[in-house]
């Protein structure tokens, strides 16, 4: 049995949306957190 590892054809496009989570992720937690929380959708 052998291990899958994946391997990315296109490193660059790979890159970008590794980076690309990283700033939606660090968006959502800076503009759309206090927004629920005002709301009150979290708690």
């Amino acid at each position: 049995m052998s291990m899958s590892v994946t391997i990315y054809d296109n490193v660059e496009l790979h890159t970008a949306l590794i980076g690309m989570k990283k700033l939606v992720k660090e968006y959502y937690n800076e503009e759309i957190v206090p927004v629920l929380f005002q709301y009150e959708f979290l708690k």
